[in-house]
Order: C-alpha cells, then structure tokens, then sequence
C-alpha cells in the first residue's frame, strides 16, 4: 500500500501548477500581477498562446479550488496539510483579483482579506499621533515632517537600472539560505 503522502502528491502537484499557469494568465491581463517567474518557459508560452479571458481563469480557478477541497488531508502529514491550506489560499486571492480587473469592488478590509487572509488592525487618531511624534523624533532635521521623511527614503530608492541586478542577488541569496532547510 502507497504511504498516505503519495495519494496526495500527484493532484497537489497537478493543482499548484495549473495554479501558476493561471496566475502567469492574469498576469497577461494585469502587468503588476507576476512580478517574477523562475518556472518553464514552455509555461509562459503556452499560456500565452491561449490567451484566456478573465472569466474563463475565474471559471478555472474556481474549478480548481472545488477539486482542491475534495481532498481530505485529515490525518496526513503536516506539510500536506499546509500546502492544502496554502493552494486554497493563493486560489482564493486569484478569484478575487480576478474579480477586481472584472470591475468588482469591496472595503479596504474585505479586500485586505481577499487578497492576502489578513484582517487590517483600527487604530484611533492618538494612536497615530504618537507614531508621528515617535517618527518625529527619529528622523533629524529641519522643515516638516513630511518633507524629511520624504529626503530619508531616497537613501533606500534602487535605481531602475540596478533593480534586476538586486533581484537577481536577493533572489539567489535566498534560495542558497534555502537549500540549508529544504533540498
């Protein structure tokens, strides 16, 4: 009898990539969408080439969480419960982004939630006048706030022409910090 794990591997493999596909699909829609893709090229150009409105990848995307939540990992190894967890998670955000470029709009809190699971905190006016105050503090110097803050960012600003050059070392950086954990 196969162990538990490989019942699963081959659909949650099959999923994930269909999910990729799909997300490289909005990104032909939205330039801001994928901001990069290491995977197969052949991907890039087959989803290209299918060109999929975007209610044929919400219909999809749909479909494919449905199939995802037949899978019932109760009692599987954690790590398959966490990429069940996550693929409902990135399918879900992709709906609703979908959703967006189709003209559907919602709250800044619904959309915070739809987008990336997460529930903004509130905060009263005090609150954020004593942020102000403690940024105040920090940041030395004359004129306005707004203006010293705005001088204090420049110093962290890539130009355009090194940004591939920073990716590219901060992307490689993390994959070798990676490999230390995961083969």
């Amino acid at each position: 009898m196969l162990p538990r794990w490989s019942l699963f591997e081959y659909p949650m493999n099959r999923i994930a990539e269909l999910y990729v596909k799909l997300v490289l699909a909005v990104g032909e829609h939205d330039a801001n969408y994928v901001d990069a893709y290491y995977g197969p090229a052949d991907w890039q150009s087959e989803v290209k080439a299918a060109k999929k409105s975007l209610e044929r990848i919400n219909t999809d995307a749909s479909f494919l969480l449905a199939e995802l939540e037949h899978f019932d990992t109760a009692g599987t190894e954690e790590p398959i419960q966490l990429r069940k967890h996550y693929l409902r998670g990135q399918l879900q955000s992709l709906i609703a982004r979908v959703g967006f470029l189709r003209g559907r709009t919602m709250s800044f809190d619904d959309e915070a939630k739809a987008l990336y699971d997460v529930e903004p905190p509130h905060h009263s006016n005090e609150e954020f006048d004593e942020i102000l105050r403690q940024i105040d503090l920090l940041i030395r110097g004359k004129g306005p706030l707004i203006q010293r803050y705005e001088e204090f960012k420049k110093n962290f600003v890539i130009p355009p022409k090194k940004l591939d050059d920073v990716f590219t070392a901060a992307i490689a950086e993390c994959r070798t910090r990676t490999k230390k954990y995961i083969e």
